[in-house]
């Protein structure tokens, strides 16, 4: 087991409130862990308390109090989620990635540090998967915990994809994999498109966007993007042009494209 250098005013303490298990408070913004079917499951819990218990994809922005730091979103498991005494522990699957724009094939140069107090794990340089610690549940069958991410050195601006996994030595079946955005000093359309491409790529949920040429807007710049790339034109966003999904890049996809800006359905 790895231990870490204490960081001073950077080491954030997660406090865990005590509840029953059906009025159990969840923390907003923290991922909700439950058990579900002998297996850890992730789930949601948003800004206004209410909650999706099916999610695997969540996002963090580093830098709002410490620079290349933040200790959201965290992990919430209610009183009586796990076998008290358990432990949960932390597993990353790959490198952390980069957005280049169109998807996150790249590898950062940037490892992501991820710690909980004196314990830590870095992500791989190459490709793979590291095993890392683990912290116990509560008496009560809770685990709240904040982990505490930071992008090393050269810690550039920019959109991150992190792979985790939780783990858990009573007999539970592991979580399905689950991905972190992690951004720090990005634009919002880059966030965005990042988020996108993810829900797509690994969750498969692939609905439209009708902001091609990802300027923040759905608006007639989106269809001169499409009109441009349908006649053979460059496209450094590296859109699918055949937004209608017919198999054809042609009229179709503009006519897609102008009825969605019109407010109507995804093709």
């Amino acid at each position: 087991m790895m231990k870490r250098r204490l960081i001073g005013s950077a080491v954030f303490v997660a406090l865990a409130g005590a509840a029953g298990v059906a009025q159990a408070q969840t923390d907003p913004g923290d991922i909700l862990l439950q058990v579900e079917g002998n297996a850890i499951r992730t789930g949601e819990i948003f800004e206004d308390g209410s909650i999706d218990s099916d999610q695997r994809l969540f996002t963090a922005r580093l830098g709002e109090v410490v620079p290349h730091f933040t200790d959201e979103p965290g992990f919430d498991g209610p009183p009586g989620t796990f076998t008290p005494g358990s432990r949960i522990g932390i597993r990353v699957l790959d490198a952390l990635r980069v957005w280049n724009g169109s998807n996150f094939d790249d590898v950062s140069s940037s490892n992501l540090e991820i710690a909980f107090s004196t314990l830590f794990m870095t992500t791989p340089s190459m490709p793979g998967v590291i095993e890392g610690f683990s912290l116990p549940v509560a008496s009560n069958g809770e685990w709240h915990r904040h982990l505490e991410y930071t992008l090393l050195s050269p810690a550039q601006p920019g959109v991150y994809l992190l792979a985790m996994q939780l783990t858990s030595n009573a007999g539970l079946a592991d979580s399905l994999p689950f991905w972190i955005i992690v951004w720090e000093n990005a634009r919002t359309p880059d966030v965005e498109a990042a988020r996108a491409w993810a829900e797509c790529q690994l969750l498969g949920q692939c609905g439209c966007d009708p902001d091609l040429n990802r300027d923040g807007n759905a608006d007639q710049g989106d269809i001169d993007y499409l009109i441009n790339v349908v006649a053979g034109g460059a496209n450094p966003t590296g859109i699918d042009p055949d937004f209608s999904g017919d198999g054809n890049v042609d009229q179709g996809d503009i006519d897609a494209v102008l009825n969605v800006i019109a407010g109507g359905e995804c093709p």
